[in-house]
């Protein structure tokens, strides 16, 4: 088994800064436009490969007028660095989840509220729908543009290193990584953990010294990441959904006519929805993958799992802190929560 290293981690996590800088898509003559995506994804995610497709496209469809620059693996920086960028013009076009988001826009990471999704169904009438064009709004208002459709992050399980978690008595004082936001931290403090806020980059190293027992995120994340090599166990939980929004800088955008506006704004949409497609066929075979790596998992119950929530005031908690349009607007997708 090849082991990785805090360097080598943090080379895939933020890719290799001295490669050269972007996938350019060189257009057949200089370009009118110039433009630059900045996002944290390794080459090989489809998120990656379904932009590079989508700047190709934009390539060939404006007869070379717009030139799309990828800047894959944090090579302009983390998430919040990449969301500051785009508002201030340094960076035309990011990737962002809605935790991320959310330190901006509190009510775009409402999709966080746990096991308000029960399956991608769910996830797409919301986002789809009002609820999705109620987060653009907000976004909007905090000076970026957004693109209609969501890409797809996956429905997020705990793993870790001391025992399955076959009940919601097995999170009791678990040290779980989580992404930095009030949001993580409440549920697994909920469900009785101990959360641990940490930068990705710091996962392996974190859990191959035992700093943390577990980490939390979709199935393929611990797959292309190779996390099975520090990782034993791996609990479906799914505990929340999460998704990231294709965020414009609104000034670079009105630089175009609007018919190429219109042209980017559908590249960028049906590549979202290719990148949904490519994330649940590789989501759908990671568990098979995973289990080849040595590591163990296994289903759960989640009813438990919610009960605790609502015992812990969690969805209380949380419902009071959104918007309340935004939580109607989930709850009629999804039904009533907690």
């Amino acid at each position: 088994m090849t082991h990785i290293t805090r360097r080598k981690f943090a080379a895939l996590a933020a890719g290799a800064l001295a490669a050269p800088a972007a996938l350019v898509t060189k257009p057949a003559r200089a370009a009118e436009f110039t433009f630059k995506v900045g996002h944290e994804f390794l080459e090989d995610n489809p998120v990656h490969i379904q932009l590079t497709e989508a700047a190709k496209r934009i390539a060939a469809r404006s007869a070379g007028r717009i030139d799309i620059q990828i800047f894959p693996s944090s090579q302009l920086g983390g998430g919040t660095d990449l969301l500051s960028q785009t508002r201030s013009g340094a960076l035309e076009f990011t990737l962002q989840s809605s935790v991320v988001i959310s330190g901006l826009v509190p009510v775009a990471g409402i999709t966080g509220v746990g096991y308000a999704f029960p399956d991608y169904d769910h996830v797409w009438t919301a986002m789809d729908g009002r609820l999705g064009a109620h987060i653009r709004g907000a976004v909007a208002k905090a000076g970026l543009r957004v693109m209609d459709r969501m890409w797809d992050l996956g429905f997020r399980n705990v793993a870790n290193n001391v025992r399955p978690v076959n009940s919601v008595a097995d999170m009791a004082g678990l040290k779980v990584r989580v992404a930095p936001g009030a949001l993580f931290i409440s549920l697994f403090k909920g469900l009785g953990g101990a959360p641990v806020t940490l930068n990705f980059n710091e996962v392996y190293p974190s859990l191959q010294t035992r700093i943390v027992d577990g980490t939390e995120n979709p199935l393929q994340v611990f797959q292309l990441f190779k996390l099975y090599e520090v990782l034993k166990y791996a609990s479906l939980t799914r505990h929340l959904w999460d998704g990231q929004w294709m965020l414009g800088n609104p000034r670079a955008l009105d630089r175009l006519p609007q018919d190429l506006q219109a042209l980017v704004t559908d590249e960028f949409n049906d590549a979202a929805l290719r990148q949904r497609a490519d994330n649940r066929r590789i989501d759908g075979s990671a568990r098979e993958q995973l289990t080849a790596k040595g590591m163990q998992i296994n289903d759960v119950d989640i009813e438990p799992f919610k009960s605790k929530l609502i015992q812990a005031g969690f969805y209380r908690e949380w419902k009071n802190r959104f918007d309340p349009a935004a939580w109607a607007m989930l709850e009629e997708v999804v039904g009533p929560i907690g």
